[in-house]
């Protein structure tokens, strides 16, 4: 969901009115010992003081907030931070103080910063982590703060100083910070900007070195208001400042004389986004800015194309109708561009697009529409980024930054925008267009290496003119501002693209720019960074760069010596499990019968391996109640009976019968019944007694009271596809990943479901997406391997022999990669995986593959049982209850009938695996087990996936999944399903 401040902040900007019931800004809460508990909730930190320093060249500000915070408890507190940025701000540093010395942040994907931060934090160790949301709202999280101590925290941004808004952001604390500071530097501006200080400050402002500068001080105070900066005049249309880089950018700011002329008579196209996302964006401010545009340019035509990932629907209206018929739409599905694409749509001059651009679902081409394209928004988290890339270079308007009678007149005259520049010998200069009003540009971008920079404009005349403009230096000393907003337009261009994090990481980082994609972290010491393969920052210490340097050669030399040594261990492993398959294994009864004769004891026989000590021993219950001799002659009809030892006269101790079935024989009649699916929800339960004709308002309610529970649409999902409503099932699946909760777990989910729904290509694009944003995690390259390999299964030759390629290379770098060691094991899972597709593969002629040939071995079993789990620190154990009465379970991963447990995964995730490769008749139970859940987080949920396959590896495999929600009280085992061996 939309957060609104931003929406009330402007309307009091844009009319002068205050603002007492403004949300914080900063806000600042406190957590007892990292635990993300409402229960831990404390109020014991204070914000200690707050400094800010005011950079402007021209028209950027370039913006330092140091904060300290102060723990009067006597408790470790986590703290966190939140502060609402200006309009088009981008964060450029983030540091946090170390042992009293202030440490810059380090770009990472935010997935492995959240990781690694949470588990130095389960480790009682320093770290911090700091986000910047869509809505531009800067966030850190700082742990500890020691008790009666405190913590440092350096935010900086850019923002440019809008020709007509200027420059704002609110000032509002709930209790009084300690002291409160704020110094204004200005250059290359005319005069001294207009400034307005929260709490009614008075402003001084004091030339200073051919600029303004001006410092107020607020002791003790409760802060009220905001920081204005009104719109300035710089002393030259285009400045030029250096970057930290090393490279020189300019900023031009300037206007046309010539006012627009408002066109009529046009043919217009609107596309409104009816996915979820958009339900609590303001669409009656939206339908009204429609009306009056079509009042205003009386179009010749008007067709609606309102569109989710369910498809588009196209329709002709009168454009005095528009709003009634887009009043009735209902928002569900997530947002989807790829079904604009081969539209049977009337031509149309020009395209309204009204969305907030946040794609959630299939790929993210070109969008050509054949007009020319605005896109409107109202949602303050909007991804202009890829808005932008909708438009062509057309104007991206948003109804919660601007005022309608600026869109209005934008829309009607399209304005000037740039369309190229350049340098004087004709080289092209990357540039961005920031927000230059209806009748101006604003542009920042690469400064020739000498001489002018031309621009070629475009107007609403269509008629394109050059102009010529001269760089002046701002200033000598470096300036982050224009090179920082140019690389944020580049950072947002590249998250608009599929699968360009590789580059988009690249430019991040070179100039220090965060966005959604990448979160600043700072950690502890050296060997922090080391463990968790993170460079530390430039500014790091002399002596703690010595230390990391000397620990990072020792660490770099221990991972060749595992990449060398990988290899030889894991044919090592798969040779001990390719023996174990090749082994025949009996099965123990301990109860005394009756026999007539002996059979001598076979020698040799398989022991299982001792039990792990890693955690406490759990009894395993490998004791059956009787056996008959009836029962001996049944296991003889399917078994090779090895033996049958005689203890003393007629009393049998044992009878030992192999899991090899004998030469000839057929295979056993397998079936697997799975644990009904009946999660206890009231809204399941309306929907149960709901008469067929009211089934749509029930839904339509129970959503309204669970609007933001994943849960709700994950259940009523499967619950409607069950039903056999198949569409309405995937449309409520895909508006999961619209909620304001939706995380990395949820596209997971999504996309697990999507692929026992049958939309197998839907799934591999979310699960594209997760390995490239955990690409230092092995599960999400196996589950992307997996749903390709299912959609090769039933592709033509070509994409399944790509498929199955691709599928091939990441079950080969699982294998081959010396992962952390909390994901030992997933190299055999993996092998077992690889090897399956191997006939498949060369069927289709395809005899060279990444997998060594010692690797190659299907080991075709019985039974094979994994499961996988989608939260981090959480202990999930598979057991299995086999017919014997034993137990296979981690601290007994080894059974008398052959029973093989993989590795225990203690530390999340997952997979686990059970094999056998000889079934005796009789029932196995399938279960997981709730060991231990993340001590930090105890509230998030668990979703366990269960796959029960039967004859794996032949060509009458059968799989089975099920999903296993597990809320954070409950503990212990659950049954998830059965084979049944007859």
């Amino acid at each position: 969901m939309h957060t609104t401040s931003r929406k009330v902040f402007l309307a009091a900007w844009l009319f002068g009115v205050s603002l007492p019931g403004w949300a914080a800004n900063p806000s600042l809460d406190a957590y007892e010992r990292g635990i993300d508990d409402p229960a831990r909730h404390s109020k014991a930190l204070r914000l200690a003081s707050l400094d800010l320093k005011v950079d402007l060249v021209g028209a950027i500000a370039d913006t330092t907030v140091t904060a300290r915070f102060e723990n009067g408890s006597d408790d470790l507190l986590e703290g966190r931070f939140s502060f609402e940025l200006p309009e088009g701000a981008v964060v450029t540093g983030y540091a946090l103080d170390i042992e009293g010395t202030m440490i810059d942040g380090v770009l990472v994907d935010p997935l492995k910063a959240r990781r690694e931060y949470q588990e130095r934090v389960r480790a009682r160790v320093d770290p911090g982590v700091a986000n910047v949301s869509r809505a531009n709202v800067f966030s850190t999280t700082v742990y500890p703060i020691p008790d009666h101590g405190s913590r440092t925290i350096r935010l900086r941004f850019s923002a440019p100083i809008h020709a007509g808004r200027g420059f704002a952001f609110p000032l509002e604390t709930r209790a009084a910070v300690g002291n409160f500071s704020i110094d204004v530097r200005a250059d290359g501006v005319t005069s001294a900007p207009g400034l307005t200080l929260p709490n009614d400050t008075a402003t001084n402002w004091q030339a200073s070195a051919g600029g303004f500068a001006l410092t107020a001080r607020l002791p003790g105070q409760a802060l009220k208001g905001a920081l204005r900066i009104a719109p300035v005049i710089s002393t030259a249309p285009a400045l030029a400042s250096r970057h930290a880089s090393g490279k020189t950018f300019f900023q031009i700011v300037d206007r046309t004389t010539t006012a627009s002329v408002a066109a009529t008579g046009k043919r217009v196209r609107v596309y409104w986004d009816r996915s979820l996302s958009r339900r609590d964006d303001l669409l009656e401010d939206e339908l009204d800015l429609l009306d009056k545009f079509l009042a205003q340019t009386r179009p010749q035509s008007v067709d609606l194309v309102v569109f989710n990932s369910s498809g588009a629907r196209v329709q002709r209206a009168a454009p005095g109708g528009v709003r009634a018929l887009l009043s009735g739409v209902l928002y569900r599905g997530a947002t989807s561009v790829s079904v604009l694409e081969n539209l049977n749509v009337p031509a149309a001059d020009l395209c309204l697009v009204f969305s907030d651009g946040v794609v959630t679902i299939d790929p993210r081409r070109e969008f050509n529409p054949g007009c020319e394209v605005s896109a409107i928004s109202s949602a303050p988290d909007a991804d202009r980024g890829f808005l932008k890339r909708l438009t062509r270079g057309g104007p991206v308007l948003s109804l919660d930054r601007q005022s309608e009678q600026e869109i209005l007149a934008r829309l009607a005259g399209a304005g000037p925008r740039v369309i190229e520049a350049r340098s004087e010998d004709g080289k092209k200069l990357p540039f961005a267009s920031l927000d230059g009003g209806a009748a101006g540009w604003a542009v920042v971008g690469e400064a020739p290496a000498k001489g002018a920079v031309i621009l070629r404009v475009a107007g609403s005349s269509r008629e394109i003119v050059e102009r010529r403009y001269s760089l002046v230096d701002a200033r000598p000393a470096r300036f982050a501002g224009a090179g920082a907003l140019w690389a944020a337009d580049r950072v947002a261009s590249l998250g608009a693209e599929d699968f360009a994090h590789a580059e988009l990481v690249k430019v991040s980082r070179q100039y220090s720019v965060a966005s959604p994609a990448l979160s600043f972290i700072v950690l502890e010491n050296p060997a922090d960074y080391v463990e968790a393969d993170i460079a530390p920052p430039a500014n790091y210490p002399k002596e703690a760069l010595a230390e990391y340097r000397e620990l990072k050669a020792g660490h770099d030399q221990g991972k060749k010596q595992a990449a060398d040594s990988r290899l030889a261990e894991v044919i090592e492993q798969w040779e001990e499990q390719k023996q174990w398959w090749n082994t025949k294994f009996a099965t123990q009864r301990r109860k005394q019968i009756a026999t007539k004769s002996a059979v001598p004891a076979i020698a040799g026989a398989s022991q299982a391996p001792a039990a792990p000590a890693s955690r406490p021993t759990e009894q395993a219950s490998g004791v059956i109640d009787s056996i008959t001799a009836s029962d001996v002659g049944a296991f003889s009809n399917n078994y090779q009976a090895e033996a049958l030892r005689r203890v003393s006269g007629d009393e049998l101790q044992e009878v030992m019968v192999t899991g090899m079935r004998a030469s000839g024989e057929s295979p056993a009649a397998i079936s697997v019944d799975m644990e009904n699916w009946s999660p206890d929800r009231p809204y399941l339960k309306a929907l149960d007694a709901a008469a067929p004709e009211r089934i749509d308002r029930v839904l339509a309610r129970e959503e309204r009271k669970n609007a933001e529970l994943p849960a709700f649409y994950f259940d009523v999902a499967e619950w409607l596809y069950r039903k056999k409503r198949t569409a309405e099932a995937i449309e409520m699946l895909l508006s999961a990943l619209e909620l304001t909760a939706a995380n990395e777990q949820t596209v997971s989910m999504v996309a697990d479901r999507l692929l026992r729904f049958g939309r197998v290509d839907r799934a591999i694009w979310l699960y594209e997406r997760a390995r490239e944003q955990s690409d230092y995690l092995p599960q999400p390259r196996r589950t992307l391997a997996l749903a390709l390999a299912t959609r090769a299964a039933t592709a033509g030759p070509e994409r399944a022999r790509a498929d199955l390629i691709r599928a091939v290379e990441l079950l080969n770098q699982i294998v081959t990669t010396p992962w952390d060691d909390s994901f030992d094991g997933i190299e055999l899972v993996a092998l077992m995986d690889v090897n399956q597709l191997l006939p498949r593969l060369e069927q289709l002629g395809v005899n060279r593959v990444p997998l060594d040939q010692r690797l190659r071995a299907l080991l075709e079993v019985d039974i094979r049982v994994f499961i996988e789990w989608n939260t981090d620190a959480t202990d999930m154990d598979l057991w299995v209850d086999e017919p014997t009465g034993e137990r296979a379970i981690y601290s007994h991963p080894r059974t008398d009938i052959g029973g093989r447990l993989s590795n225990d995964m203690t530390e999340g995730l997952g997979p686990e695996e059970y094999l056998l490769h000889r079934a005796i008749p009789g029932e196995y139970r399938i279960s997981v087990n709730v060991y231990a859940a993340d001590s930090i987080n105890p509230n998030g949920t668990t979703i366990v996936t269960a796959h029960l396959i039967r004859n794996f590896g032949r060509e009458n495999q059968a799989e089975e999944t099920m999903e296993l929600e597990l809320l954070p009280d409950e503990t212990g085992e659950k049954t998830i399903g059965r084979f049944r061996v007859n």
